[in-house]
């Protein structure tokens, strides 16, 4: 078992004889015996360097790696930063199983980040998308998000996950989640080349409150990254609200709108040819640009959205026709209905644009 390392996110108690292994996230809750109750003891004694092979069987073994108890000493970038991966979606190593793809330029994670004062959470939305994707999509799991966190501290492991799939030459794909978790993915692709940002959305996102600076939120996720020179032009497709108390930024030369009532009849070759080939782009979709009879289930609901065909007909032009270095899906919310229309039509969205993508 060199080069195997304890999972450093578990939560372990001894209590007697035995040692109760508990993670939420990642559905973990096992009593270890006292045959292993000494070794698992041992393991914490030699964290973090590697451990040795020593009494454990082979079949032991296989249970402590596929519990992910023990995870390989060369995933543990990926462990310390709170992900893991889908067990049901990959088979063998749980954290390289998705790197081990070698034709896949694509790679999901998860970020399921929710604003506290939302009415409507989009913590769960990366589990519900997943559940009407097709399998066979490279997918490292999601970020563990532990609740005293700060968004600052949820940003850097957003930034560290993008950018070393930006040195494998990956494509980062990330379901939301809050929109401000855009902020943190198109950072860390600005540090690496140029960027603009193409957004799908029925809001700007370029809202303050009247008479106070604000920090970094759902409301003011593009005006942030105006502010901040981390985006060389913004489209945003399907605007039709503006959120109440809120006030619009200025106009900006930078960013071009089209409302929803444009959107829903542009042609593909129209809106291709507004995205600039000069740039690299990120695509963001926002699934309340969608009409709320599409997508109910959404943060932000708005009336009078693009349909879901004018949707996918966009999205398939924006990835056709110009080079995406990323893309995330957001603000997906749960559902009480069997039926989850809004993750529906966000995987729908999603490999829409995988598909086409040049």
């Amino acid at each position: 078992m060199n080069g195997f390392m304890l999972n450093p996110w578990l939560d372990i108690k001894r209590i007697g004889e035995f040692i109760y292994i508990k993670n939420d996230q990642i559905g973990l809750n096992i009593k270890i015996g006292a045959n292993y109750a000494g070794l698992i003891d041992k393991l914490r004694l030699f964290q973090p360097e590697s451990v040795l092979k020593e009494g454990l069987s082979p079949s032991a073994f296989d249970f402590f790696r596929q519990t992910l108890i023990l995870v390989p000493e060369g995933d543990m970038l990926w462990c310390r930063q709170g992900i893991f991966q889908q067990r049901d979606r990959l088979p063998g190593n749980p954290f390289q199983a998705a790197l081990t793809y070698t034709d896949s330029a694509d790679v999901l994670f998860g970020v399921g980040y929710a604003r506290p004062v939302a009415a409507s959470h989009p913590a769960q939305g990366p589990g519900a998308i997943r559940r009407y994707l097709k399998p066979g999509q490279a997918d490292l799991g999601d970020i563990i998000i532990a609740p005293d966190e700060t968004h600052q501290q949820i940003g850097a492991r957003i930034n560290l996950i993008v950018s070393e799939l930006l040195h494998q030459e990956r494509r980062p794909v990330m379901l939301g989640g809050d929109h401000s978790v855009t902020y943190h993915a198109v950072r860390a692709i600005s540090a690496h080349r140029p960027v603009s940002l193409v957004m799908f959305d029925a809001h700007t996102d370029r809202y303050a409150r009247a008479g106070r600076a604000e920090p970094l939120t759902h409301a003011n996720v593009v005006q942030q990254l105006l502010d901040h020179q981390l985006v060389q032009q913004v489209m945003i497709v399907g605007v039709r609200d503006e959120l109440m108390g809120a006030v619009p930024a200025a106009p900006d030369p930078r960013v071009t709108v089209i409302p929803a009532c444009e959107a829903e009849f542009l042609s593909p070759s129209c809106f291709a040819s507004m995205l600039h080939s000069d740039t690299d782009w990120y695509l963001s979709i926002d699934l309340d640009v969608l009409d709320p009879a599409f997508a109910p289930d959404v943060a932000t609901p708005v009336i009078g959205g693009l349909s879901l065909h004018a949707a996918r007909r966009l999205v398939r032009a924006a990835t056709q026709h110009s080079r995406i270095v990323g893309v995330d899906v957001v603000e997906v919310c749960a559902s009480t209905a069997p039926y989850h229309r809004t993750a529906h039509a966000a995987a729908t969205l999603l490999e829409d644009a995988l598909r086409s993508l040049t």
